[in-house]
């Protein structure tokens, strides 16, 4: 028997077997109970990643003067041209359409994606479960892009994380959206835009060249509450920052129970990327940035935007405005870090006069490589990970005695 100090200390990885991976007593459940743990699995809170696209009658839009160049003085990439808008009641064509932030599904990073195989699995599970999946696809308030494709439903509070063209570097609106859906956009209540980190810096101008003064304020993005403003119904708005992280706990821990206590705020899937999104506490995080004073100056210019243009929700000073930070799943956090002495790129050897002398020592290297690496690297105490497709060393077996 292998005592404690000699077992390997990484993730103990095992495949279930097929026989307990089924829960076979699900049935005797009462349907209450059934239909909410099938609500649970529908409406788990999650975030999706779309973007503005100008189609192809809308005019080139003028940018801000100090477009063309970004604060860091390369130069700025054109927006994107060319989709196809459907047209509206009137039969004109919207100004710019909603489209995957990606070309490839493979590289969408948004938890619809997700949510679709869930609705397809549940639906070929059983007829409660259709039922329920046919009644939830069927609300009026599901947001759907022009393709027929899924992204939000009704009852959901999932996050809707928009990129529109010239954000970056404009200030204001341009004629991309003079004539959109705003039935479409009525039906996002939590938004989120992604932090640039440009607004931070101060803007080139295209013309001359210099850094022009601003009278001591900043420049603060005014397209962010203008472009919010076209939600009617919005609920919450978040601003993305990828450069905010949490503070490390003061006792040491696991990293997943750090994780897991991180506080009462909410939680948003991202597809399969292995990354969720939290809402920031100013308290249990590092900020780089100075979002928190953009956030600041927004909601107020929010509200005032509202009320002058009689545009957003009817009572715009309830709506809330926080940040989300991204870190990765506790699967993905506490993977085992790379072994040392496994090369993954191949390198080039030069060529050499005497080539078996070199071919020994290449085979007797990697012989000696092979060997350091069946000592374990890993020290810390890591949860269990199921199925590693036959990865494991150990072989668990079942003896009755006859």
């Amino acid at each position: 028997m292998a005592l404690p100090s000699e077992l390997p200390s990484g993730p103990l990885r095992f495949t279930v077997p097929r026989s307990i991976q089924r829960f076979d007593i699900f049935w005797k459940f009462p349907y209450d109970i059934r239909h909410m743990i099938w609500e649970e699995v529908i409406f788990t809170p999650g975030i999706h990643f779309l973007k503005f696209v100008e189609t192809i009658d809308t005019p080139a839009s003028q940018t801000h003067a100090s477009a063309g160049v970004n604060s860091g003085g390369s130069l700025v990439t054109p927006p994107e041209r060319g989709a196809v808008g459907a047209p509206d009641p009137k039969g004109l064509t919207y100004s710019a359409t909603l489209k995957p932030i990606f070309h490839l599904s493979c590289a969408d990073n948004s938890h619809y994606i997700a949510k679709n195989k869930t609705l397809t699995q549940l639906r070929d599970s059983c007829n409660e479960a259709r039922s329920l999946v046919e009644k939830v696809l069927a609300q009026p308030g599901n947001l759907t892009l022009d393709n027929g494709q899924l992204v939000l439903l009704h009852r959901s509070s999932d996050v809707v994380c928009i990129e529109y063209p010239n954000i970056t570097h404009s200030r204001l609106l341009g004629k991309w959206a003079d004539h959109l859906d705003l039935n479409q956009l009525a039906k996002v209540r939590q938004l989120a835009i992604r932090y640039h980190h440009e607004w931070d810096n101060e803007l080139v101008c295209s013309y001359c060249g210099r850094v022009h003064a601003y009278r001591g304020k900043h420049p603060y993005p005014r397209h962010v509450y203008e472009f919010a403003s076209l939600f009617k119904n919005l609920e919450t708005f978040y601003f993305i920052d990828y450069l905010t992280v949490r503070k490390p706990p003061r006792s040491p821990r696991c990293p997943h129970e750090a994780q897991c206590s991180a506080g009462p705020g909410e939680r948003f899937a991202s597809g399969e990327g292995g990354r969720t999104y939290f809402e920031v506490d100013p308290e249990s995080c590092t900020t780089h940035t100075r979002v928190h004073e953009t956030l600041s100056w927004l909601r107020d210019n929010y509200v005032h935007h509202c009320m002058c243009k009689s545009r957003g929700p009817p009572r715009p000073e309830k709506v809330r405005f926080k940040i989300l930070a991204c870190e990765w799943d506790s699967d993905q956090k506490l993977a085992p870090p790379k072994r040392a002495g496994v090369q993954m790129t191949p390198t080039k050897k030069r060529r050499t006069r005497s080539r078996t002398s070199n071919h020994g020592a290449s085979s007797q290297s990697f012989i000696i490589a092979d060997d350091s690496l069946s000592q374990p690297t890993n020290v810390n105490i890591l949860p269990v990970v199921f199925g590693d497709a036959g990865k494991s060393k150990f072989d668990f077996s079942l003896e009755v005695p006859h």
